[in-house]
């Protein structure tokens, strides 16, 4: 994408996060205004608050999806198409679970 597309893109997505956090604060308000306008105490909000606070999350959450760059190749470091390649162990104090794959840029 040229520069000015990516910019505006960015902004979009920008915008697009403003609205879904300014749903939630609505909701948040809504409900302050309704707890003090009321005599007796509330035990829960009418459902319509808890509508707005997910359309605003889900909202939000397309913004922040927007605005993701696209994801890198990840491989393991065995090759599938060579079954005679081997990694050897690690030692038995060390886990697996960050060693085995490599980032490919």
């Amino acid at each position: 994408l040229p520069p000015l597309k990516v910019f505006y893109f960015r902004m979009f997505s920008l915008i697009v996060k403003f609205f879904g956090f300014a749903v939630v604060l609505h909701a948040a308000w809504s409900v302050a205004q309704l707890r003090s306008s009321l005599d007796e105490v509330i035990s829960q909000p009418p459902p319509q608050i808890y509508a707005q606070v997910v359309m605003g999350f889900l909202i939000a959450l397309l913004g922040t999806i927007w605005q993701m760059p696209t994801l890198g190749e990840v491989r393991g470091n065995r090759d599938w198409r060579n079954p005679g390649s081997f990694v050897p162990p690690p030692p038995s104090w060390r886990t697996r679970d960050f060693d085995i794959f490599t980032h490919v840029n």
